[in-house]
């Protein structure tokens, strides 16, 4: 069920809502990924939640959202990326799924071990699935930089991504490393400011440290 959650379902929403929607949409929308993670958690008894963690992932958000709507791309909901939009709020709900339900088997398997076995059975489903758009593919039209993005996106972004996402959930809990997704956003910005002369706002930089604060707030000893 993990593997089908959090491989399958989740790659298909995320793949198929980015086409059609905004950046920034997506943007603010993946940032609830900590808000659902809290709520499934305190719902399901899976967690104990404190003060300082409800409290980051509240500031975690605003920070997003002030990184987001500080930039100049316009945040727009209408009826033209309705189900993209959609699509990319089912992410952070089967995100969340995935993770606290996988906070029990953590203590039976290594994060490597579950990262394996979820990612072997979610595979399956995905390639099925995928069998017309690869069949229709021109394989040879794709350039070289493509497939070195795929490889990084295979081996860092998903691989050795789950990996590390699992070790936090098994050592400081779901909510805590929920909280830590949000660096993506800020680390995005601070990536295009560098690499590619793109300007940070205040606001932008008011938002970042937000999520820095909000990591501070959760890290603290009760």
């Amino acid at each position: 069920m993990l593997a089908l959650i959090g491989n399958t379902a989740y790659q298909l929403f995320f793949i198929n809502g980015i086409a059609l929607t905004t950046a920034t949409n997506s943007a603010l929308i993946l940032a609830t990924t900590p808000i659902f993670i809290v709520i499934l958690s305190a719902v399901l008894d899976i967690e104990k939640l404190t003060s300082p963690i409800i409290q980051g992932v509240v500031l975690s958000f605003l920070g997003v959202a002030m990184i987001v709507l500080g930039s100049r791309e316009a945040l727009a909901f209408t009826d033209q990326s309705l189900i993209g939009d959609l699509l990319i709020v089912a992410n952070p709900i089967s995100w969340s799924i995935y993770t606290v339900l996988s906070k029990p088997m953590l203590k039976e398997y290594s994060p490597l071990k579950l990262t394996t076995v979820t990612m072997a059975i979610g595979t399956i489903p995905l390639v099925l699935v995928a069998i017309p758009s690869l069949n229709a593919q021109n394989w040879s039209s794709i350039p070289f930089a493509a497939w070195a993005g795929l490889a990084f996106s295979a081996v860092f972004a998903i691989g050795i991504g789950y990996v590390l996402w699992y070790t936090g959930v098994s050592r400081i809990g779901s909510a805590r490393t929920a909280i830590y997704d949000n660096l993506v956003t800020v680390f995005a910005v601070a990536s295009a400011w560098i690499l590619l002369s793109e300007t940070m706002t205040a606001i932008q930089i008011a938002g970042a440290i937000l999520v820095f604060v909000s990591l501070y707030l959760v890290r603290r000893k009760p």
